[in-house]
């Protein structure tokens, strides 16, 4: 909803459409963690309460998700290596603002690379999704993790 209040200065602002209200606000955080809040949390607050979230490492992406959405993030290891893994949005748990999400796979991040949030139509089937939590995912210079990092450059899911 966009209003006369639109102007006030902000952080983060998004727009949240019809079709998108049982959908989520994802965040991604410096440290790899990913956030997952249900739009409905956020749209049943007052009208100018504050909405605090979990600040103790930077976020470096937000966007609004749907059921028919998945997350590609590419993170780097401990010694650079990038990896890239592609998450439904259904497979990532539900949190909230104050917390900090959870990591996708249970071995360290070193940093986050890139992310994006793609529907899943956009993504081909031969392509692995929804790794198990011991895996970072694929090595982005593999020829799949090549590919999986080209879907967040291609202009299908703009």
């Amino acid at each position: 909803m966009i209003d006369e209040d639109d102007w006030q200065d902000c952080p983060l602002k998004l727009a949240i459409h019809e079709a998108e209200l049982d959908g989520w606000l994802v965040i991604v955080y410096a440290n790899g963690h990913v956030a997952k809040i249900p739009i409905d949390e956020l749209l049943g607050r007052d009208r100018w309460q504050t909405y605090h979230r979990w600040e103790e490492s930077p976020a470096v992406f937000a966007s609004i998700a749907t059921r028919r959405d998945a997350l590609v993030l590419c993170t780097t290891d401990g010694n650079a290596q990038q990896h890239v893994r592609i998450d439904d949005i259904d497979s990532l748990p539900t949190g909230n603002m104050q917390r900090d999400g959870v990591p996708p796979c249970d071995l360290p991040i070193g940093a986050v690379h890139q992310c994006d949030i793609l529907p899943t139509a956009h993504i081909p089937n031969d392509l692995p999704r929804n790794a198990l939590r011991k895996s970072r995912g694929v090595p982005a210079a593999s020829e799949k993790g090549r590919r999986m990092m080209a879907l967040m450059d291609s202009p299908q899911h703009a």
